[in-house]
């Protein structure tokens, strides 16, 4: 193990993304710090049998995102895209800013969508500038309703 660290750290060019998940819920402290609940991978949805065309199981996701500026400075804009199972992207209508000033500053912000569920693969991404910084994917399972047997 090296003693000495070889020269300076490169400058960071983009924002450090200290967070990029989904969850149950996310709790907003009095004192700006975020309490997060039960980090999510799988939705597992239970769906009734013959159901009218016109319904459609849906879920409800929250995504938590982290972003600490490094070397960046100045008014920095973000957005989020959701690509689906099927291949078709939804960017959510609305724009994330921060002002980075200080290194250990930073933004935190909170995405919650209704999504009408198909199973597979879907992602969450962060954009900055046009690029993604972040990918955070999760899975829905579609699944019949289990009727307990009674003999």
């Amino acid at each position: 193990m090296p003693t000495k660290l070889p020269g300076p750290a490169t400058p960071n060019t983009k924002p450090l993304v200290t967070a990029a998940l989904l969850c149950e819920k996310v709790i907003a402290e009095a004192d700006g710090v975020p309490t997060i609940i039960r980090v999510v991978d799988n939705y597992k949805i239970t769906v009734v049998p013959e159901l009218p065309p016109n319904i459609v199981p849906s879920i409800i996701v929250t995504a938590f995102f982290g972003l600490k500026p490094g070397d960046l400075r100045g008014e920095q804009e973000f957005t989020v895209t959701l690509r689906k199972p099927d291949g078709s992207l939804t960017e959510v209508p609305k724009t994330f800013k921060a002002s980075f000033d200080a290194p250990e500053g930073g933004l935190n912000f909170t995405v919650t969508l209704g999504i009408a569920a198909q199973e597979g693969l879907y992602y969450l991404d962060l954009y900055w500038k046009g690029e993604v910084l972040a990918s955070t994917p999760f899975k829905v399972l579609l699944g019949p309703v289990q009727i307990p047997d009674k003999t």
